[in-house]
């Protein structure tokens, strides 16, 4: 999936939706796609290319209003199995090339359906190791980035910005989209990982009682950053409140001051830069953000 990230700019359309009959249609929401000529021409490259069928379909209204685009790997219709067909999904409001490039780097890539269904299994035997203490943050940083997906999703990113970065090139398109750090997108999954690795670790102890309002409260995007205060009431007592904020803040000063810790976060941020520098060359120049 490809997600708008940052301002807003100038893009180059891919084309439009456009309402059909809903009798006798598969696509879904009945639209259909109209191409623009550059990218019927591309269309037509990836056909002639790879010898599957590719239909273009608006995103499911289920799915995130932040999301460009996105390929599904598993469907068994245009899904990365499906033997003679693509489908992938685009913004319906504003349908980009570069993102229809994007999304058809994923659905042309031979290991990306292997990579899901093994991070499954990752999942599953990383909980069965820990189980609900995962011990020292430097002991597990590493295993969690690989076992729990950010490491999957930087590299099948990173594979789908290189296929829409040779495309974009053979096209001449020069917009925004095309023009922006290609390691950027990719990146966020290995910052959004650690993020969430740390959370985990700042969960404060309280009593089983208030753990619903803790969890509520301390996984909401509301609550990013550190919440200064983390007052709970007992649902058994409502003149009861827990606050937790002692032992949350101990947490946070006890990982920021943990020099095990940050030099291992600043070895996984900087092998995934220089692993992204090797795969996209002088396309990014991300590392000026991160060290």
């Amino acid at each position: 999936m490809r997600e708008i990230i940052g301002p807003e700019l100038a893009i180059t359309s891919a084309g439009r939706f456009v309402p059909v009959e809903r009798i006798n249609s598969r696509n879904d929401n009945a639209y259909a796609f109209e191409p623009s000529p550059e990218a019927q021409a591309y269309l037509d490259e990836m056909r002639r290319r790879y010898g599957y069928d590719i239909e273009v379909r608006p995103n499911d209204p289920r799915v995130s209003e932040t999301a460009a685009g996105y390929f599904r790997p598993t469907s068994v219709e245009g899904g990365s199995s499906d033997p003679s067909k693509r489908v992938v999904y685009l913004d319906p409001k504003t349908p980009g090339l570069y993102t229809l490039m994007h999304e058809m780097g994923h659905a042309t890539d031979p290991t990306l359906l292997k990579e899901v269904l093994h991070e499954r299994q990752l999942k599953r035997d990383f909980f069965g190791r820990t189980g609900n203490n995962i011990g020292r943050p430097v002991d597990y940083l590493s295993d969690y980035l690989f076992s729990m997906g950010p490491r999957r999703n930087f590299r099948t990113e990173l594979t789908a910005e290189e296929a829409a970065k040779f495309a974009s090139e053979e096209a001449g398109l020069r917009d925004s989209d095309a023009l922006a750090d290609k390691a950027e997108y990719p990146l966020s999954y290995i910052r959004q990982g650690i993020e969430d690795f740390e959370r985990a670790h700042l969960v404060p102890n309280v009593p089983d009682a208030a753990k619903p309002e803790l969890f509520d409260k301390f996984y909401t995007p509301e609550s990013r950053p550190q919440r200064p205060r983390l007052d709970l009431e007992l649902p058994v007592d409502v003149n009861t409140v827990v606050d937790a904020s002692d032992d949350y803040t101990r947490r946070v000063l006890d990982l920021a001051l943990d020099r095990e810790y940050q030099q291992k976060k600043d070895f996984e941020i900087n092998r995934a830069i220089d692993y992204a520098k090797r795969r996209l060359g002088d396309a990014t120049n991300v590392e000026q953000y991160y060290r």
